[in-house]
């Protein structure tokens, strides 16, 4: 018979909380959940090229494919922050966990940049 003590089993609880809990790379959720092939670190695309994850992610290559252009925007740089601009207004994508059991756990969603981190942004 085992005996655990109350710091043992502090720490088991606190490695399964973490684990239940724990956000799955961005990158790797963005590129499968868009309907993309993975393949290593890479993205496969329906035209047969290919892009890193992160790389994608940060809208760098495959912008054609990104979850931005999927909704007619387009890609723009702002003080090194990657974001999309539909329709004059400005987004950024994000994981969302997903509500819908009959979806995958994590998403990819825009969300609309709020007014104080647009001020942060143009200064």
């Amino acid at each position: 018979m085992m005996i655990f003590t109350s710091r043992v089993i502090t720490t088991i609880m606190a490695l399964v909380s973490v684990a239940v809990h724990a956000i799955p790379n961005p990158s790797s959720v963005m590129c499968a959940t868009m309907g993309y092939t993975q393949d290593k670190n890479d993205c496969l695309f329906p035209d047969n090229t290919r892009c890193n994850q992160w790389a994608f992610w940060r809208g760098e290559c495959g912008q054609k494919y990104h979850i931005c252009a999927q909704n007619q925007g387009k890609i723009v740089t702002i003080k090194k922050v990657p974001l999309c601009e539909i329709g004059g207004k400005l987004y950024r994508w994000d994981l969302e966990r997903s509500q819908d059991q009959k979806d995958a756990l994590w998403k990819v969603v825009l969300r609309p940049v709020e007014t104080s981190e647009t001020s942060l942004l143009s200064k």
